[in-house]
Parts: structure tokens; C-alpha cells; sequence
């Protein structure tokens, strides 16, 4: 069988007349600042013509870089988090490097196996869509010295660069917007409290409840341990059989708050004619739902990019103060909620 011979830069630079140096740097995004335009654009012309594949683990040897970089996410099949990664693979592409993504079960154990596993890769730095207000894995990132980003959730130490959320700023537009129809007891049905996201929005709602005067009555307030449509649908039930008037329910998310819909719907309630349910995240197709979901929306696409832009800075400038980002949410309003019963 024929061997196909490997194109090199020194085939490039043979074809084009012109040195390998030049051919070197044309291909690589934080030097081709030094050719014109126009040369730039043959050599790229040029090698895709001639089918040049850069040797990414003779690079690795040569820069100490493998042009990778890890990214863990909790869920595939959250919503949430395609916004996220499109975020991230759009800076990252842009600067030449690959995302490897994995996702973590939301377990702390598999997304550590997952950290270890990148590792061995070389990969150059972390993105972790899957932290815990305290997380070993993390920890594992830091005491080996591998720049990291969190995004989307955050530990209690700040011990690294973060991308959060202001979530006591989207739980106070979530209660401010059902006081204004006219609703005064409001039950929450929280996410996991070991998460940063869960545990703040509902510290947020018992204090935001107490700041607009409203009786604070904590057998309105069930907490789940997931961040799921199925533990909405158990919190809902649980809210119904405490048989405790409501007239609106703030949910942890957009996947509980549907569940708490599903088992209003279940117990005879209509939502919103008898309670109001609010979300938060803005998921994808919410305005298709038979009942439009008010949500609290967060620039999910956003927070990707700020993250990868952070970890890239973080490679070549390692001994920069850390970042922490916080992004504005705002409050889109649907059909779930609506004017409370006098």
C-alpha cells in the first residue's frame, strides 16, 4: 500500500517561495499580526489547497500547549447549557483552540474522573459548568495548578476565576413582578442547596420577601435536591397537600417550575387562573408550552464567552488578580402569570 506523504511547512513555504518562519507564523492566530493580510490569506489558501494538518503533538512539545481545553458539563440534556458551550467554542475556535467536553452526571466523583482523564491529555486549562458550593474536584484543579474557570455556578472560597449569576437580583424582579399583580403568599420551590445557584436564590427569596412586607411562612418554602422537572413535580405535591393557601410559586428553574405546572394541572389547578408559577433561566422553547413560562433570563450564550475569554487570558497571563464576572439577568414575562384572586 502507498504511504500519503504528510504536507509540511516547509512544502508550503517551498511552493509559495518564501521562508518556513513566514509560513509559521501565518498559520498561527497570535503571530500572524506580524504578516500583511494578503500573505496571511495565501498561506491559509494555500494550505488548505495542499491539505496541511498542523502536528498538534509536535506542537505540544515545542509551545508546552496542546491547544485544548476541558470543558464539564453537570447535564446533556439541560437546556441550558448548548448556549453555554456555543459561548465557549465560538471564542475558542477563534483563538485556534478545541473544546474536549464531557459532562459530570452532576457527580462530583465522575466530573473529578473526567477532570483526570483531560489531564493526561495535556489539555491546557478547565471550564467547569459543574461545581458545587464545595467540590473536591476543584479543589483538585487547584492544588494541581491547572487554570480553571467556573461558570454558571461558583464554591464558597473564591479560589478561582468565576462567570455567576445575580440571582438575588433575578429572584427580587421574579417577587417584585408577582406582587405587582397583586399576589402576597408566595411559595418557592428551591433547587439543590449545595449548588451556589440554588443555595442563593433562596437565601434571595427569604430576604426579598421580608423587604416588601410580606409574612415570610417557611411551610411555603420546599426544597428540592435536584434541578429537574421530576423534583418540581414532587415539591408541587408537596406544596398542594400542605393545603396552605398560594397564589404563585417562584421556582428554582425553568425544569422545576414546569414540574410544580404539571402537578397543579394534576390536582385540578390551572395555572395561572389559580396560582402563578415564575422560572428562572429563560430554557429554550418556553414560549411554545401549552402554558408560556414567565421566566427570569440570564445571557447563557454570554457567560459561555466570557468564560473562554477568561481562561485565555489566565494561560498567558497566569499571576493576573482573579476574575469574577456577574452577569444581569432580566425578567421576561408570560402566560403563567397573571392578576391574583381577591
Amino acid at each position: 500500500m502507498t504511504s500519503i506523504k504528510k504536507v509540511t511547512l516547509r512544502d508550503l513555504a517551498n511552493h509559495l517561495k518564501i521562508n518556513t518562519s513566514s509560513v509559521s507564523r501565518a498559520l498561527n492566530p497570535k503571530t500572524r499580526g506580524m504578516l500583511t493580510p494578503e500573505l496571511v490569506a495565501q498561506v491559509e489558501k494555500i494550505a488548505d489547497e495542499l491539505g496541511y494538518v498542523q502536528n498538534t503533538m509536535a506542537y505540544a512539545l515545542k509551545t508546552g500547549r496542546s491547544m485544548n481545553i476541558g470543558v464539564i458539563i453537570p447535564d446533556l440534556m439541560n437546556p441550558i447549557y448548548p448556549p453555554i458551550l456555543k459561548g465557549i467554542i465560538n471564542v475558542l475556535s477563534q483563538a485556534s483552540y478545541t473544546p474536549l467536553i464531557a459532562y459530570s452526571e452532576n457527580n462530583i466523583a465522575t466530573a473529578l474522573d473526567e477532570i483526570k482523564k483531560m489531564k493526561m491529555r495535556q489539555v491546557d486549562g478547565f471550564i467547569l459548568a459543574c461545581a458545587f458550593r464545595q467540590d473536591e474536584a476543584v479543589e483538585y484543579c487547584l492544588a494541581n495548578h491547572l487554570p480553571t474557570v467556573t461558570v454558571g455556578r461558583s464554591l464558597d472560597a473564591h479560589k478561582l476565576d468565576q462567570i455567576v449569576i445575580d440571582n438575588e437580583a433575578g429572584i427580587k424582579l421574579a417577587i417584585r413582578h408577582l406582587i405587582s399583580l397583586g399576589h402576597k403568599n408566595i411559595a418557592f420551590a428551591s433547587g439543590p442547596l449545595d449548588i451556589s445557584d440554588g443555595n442563593q436564590r433562596y437565601e434571595a427569596f427569604k430576604k426579598e420577601i421580608l423587604a416588601n412586607g410580606l409574612t415570610l411562612d417557611e411551610s411555603l418554602i420546599v426544597l428540592g435536591d435536584e434541578f429537574t422537572e421530576i423534583s418540581g413535580i414532587n415539591l408541587g405535591e408537596r406544596l398542594i397537600k400542605q393545603d396552605k393557601p398560594f397564589s404563585a410559586i417562584v421556582a428554582g428553574n425553568d425544569l422545576v417550575a414546569l414540574g410544580c405546572i404539571c402537578a397543579l394541572e394534576s390536582a385540578g389547578l390551572a395555572c395561572p387562573d389559580d396560582v402563578s408559577v415564575i422560572g428562572f433561566n429563560n430554557m429554550p422553547y418556553l414560549s411554545l408550552f401549552k402554558t408560556p413560562l414567565t421566566t427570569i433570563a440570564i445571557p447563557r450564550m454570554e457567560m459561555g464567552k466570557n468564560a473562554a475569554e477568561v481562561i485565555l487570558n489566565r494561560l498567558i497571563n497566569p499571576e493576573e488578580s482573579l476574575k469574577n464576572i456577574t452577569v444581569t439577568p432580566e425578567l421576561i414575562e408570560r402566560g403563567s402569570t397573571s392578576i391574583a384572586k381577591t
